[in-house]
């Protein structure tokens, strides 16, 4: 790995086959506010010759990743409180049904919850019988998990005070396209856990439809933070080459227990992700915008409130479904 810290960017290779050979997919910009704060407002996002993952070349260093988790922009820290702190009810949902099918497979057991965010799954974990703990990088969260009473280390993974076969299960939500080293990452799991313990995993899936379809666009597409992009080929090389065996696989937005409520989720989220989200996003937001009292509504449903400022923000401005995946895997001997 070449490194250029005087410019904050690295040269690297594929990181799954280290082939060096790759074409060019897409260039992404940085977000407006990041303009001329990194060493550069445009990255390349190459597709690997050989094995087919999709990674950022040139991208940034250690150091310039260590501002972006810092978290100092106010732009930042207004997404955590919006979408973290604010609509945890949303995730409280998808937690909960992540760990229905965990259990499937592990009932209870010391669980470690890698870049666990804010805590709202270590929170239901818990309530689901787990033992937990998380690791997160940036203290901006210190303060959240403090009032939640949450056991949480603020360090890097690789530096966690753990033995060998620790853990049950190890989760790791949207963080696998954060680390510079997915394979090092998938290998200090699989040292960490338990004899037939299981890693839960959930990243962007670059081979959804969606995806192929906005493209530099797509929603999941950070230049400053989002390294590397999995299709569930490439996700399943990772895992096995590093002692695993893929146990369950599904899109994150329909996953479930059985194919019944799959089947059920499917029809559920096509009406909430593209159809409601459609109306929304193309008739509703333009004329909120034109007629400006559609902007003062405010309602409370089951205990929380909903407003437009909340609409919009959870609409966001694409129809998608499925463009992210979890699969379970299980520590082979």
């Amino acid at each position: 790995m070449e490194s250029d810290l005087c410019k904050g960017i690295e040269h690297v290779a594929c990181n799954l086959c280290s082939s060096p050979d790759s074409t060019l997919l897409f260039q992404a910009e940085v977000q407006p506010y990041q303009v001329n704060i990194f060493a550069a407002n445009s990255w390349n996002y190459l597709k690997c010759s050989n094995c087919g993952l999709v990674y950022e070349n040139p991208r940034p260093d250690k150091i310039a990743l260590a501002e972006y988790y810092s978290f100092n922009s106010k732009e930042d820290q207004q997404y955590v409180e919006d979408w973290f702190v604010e609509n945890s009810d949303l995730h409280k949902k998808t937690w909960n049904r992540y760990l229905r099918i965990v259990k499937k497979y592990v009932k209870n057991g010391f669980l470690l919850d890698i870049g666990c965010g804010a805590g709202t799954f270590l929170e239901e974990a818990i309530q689901n019988g787990f033992e937990c703990v998380g690791q997160e990088v940036s203290k901006y969260y210190k303060y959240i998990h403090s009032q939640k009473k949450l056991s949480v280390h603020y360090k890097e993974i690789y530096d966690l005070p753990y033995k060998e076969n620790s853990f049950k299960v190890i989760s790791i939500f949207d963080v696998i396209e954060h680390y510079p080293d997915p394979n090092l990452l998938i290998k200090y799991i699989h040292k960490s856990l338990e004899p037939s313990g299981f890693l839960v995993l959930t990243t962007h899936d670059i081979g959804n439809i969606f995806a192929k379809f906005y493209k530099a666009k797509w929603r999941h597409i950070y230049p400053i933070g989002h390294l590397t992009f999995f299709t569930k080929e490439t996700i399943t090389r990772i895992i096995k080459d590093n002692g695993f065996q893929l146990v369950y696989f599904s899109g994150v937005h329909t996953a479930d227990t059985n194919w019944l409520l799959e089947l059920k989720n499917y029809f559920v989220q096509f009406v909430k992700l593209i159809f409601l989200r459609a109306i929304i996003i193309f008739i509703y937001s333009p004329l909120s915008t034109k007629f400006k009292f559609l902007q003062k509504w405010e309602f409370s449903f089951k205990g929380k409130k909903i407003s437009h400022k909340k609409l919009i923000m959870r609409a966001s401005n694409q129809i998608i479904m499925n463009d992210s995946f979890i699969c379970i895997a299980k520590k082979l001997a």
